[in-house]
């Protein structure tokens, strides 16, 4: 699932890992992403923009954490702000990894195919 509510961003992402043969979701909020998470439980990756409306990705990665352990569904944080200290922050709210945008495409498979 991609979490964004960046259109471009998303299309980018859904791109991406289609030429991978990934089955795709987007959201382009955290309460969409919680509500297709409740239809879709067996899902295995979430890609998930700090940068929101409402819930920021923080907040989303968190709540996501409350029903689903690290192993059960794997939470890559994005983000395109320059501020160093992002990263750690999502991984402390919940996230497996994270990403810097722009990423390279070889950055993003690798990173998404070691969580598959």
């Amino acid at each position: 699932m991609i979490v964004d509510d960046a259109l471009h961003s998303v299309q980018i992402m859904e791109s991406r890992l289609k030429i991978q043969q990934y089955q795709t979701f987007t959201a382009n909020s955290g309460e969409q992403a919680l509500d297709i998470l409740e239809k879709h439980p067996d899902m295995d990756i979430a890609i998930i923009d700090y940068f929101m409306q409402g819930m920021n990705g923080y907040e989303l990665a968190s709540k996501i954490r409350l029903k689903y352990t690290n192993e059960l569904l794997k939470i890559i944080g994005v983000s395109g702000l320059s501020d160093p200290h992002i990263s750690a922050h999502f991984i402390k709210s919940g996230a497996n990894d994270f990403l810097h945008k722009p990423f390279e495409p070889e950055e993003f498979y690798c990173r998404v195919n070691s969580m598959a």
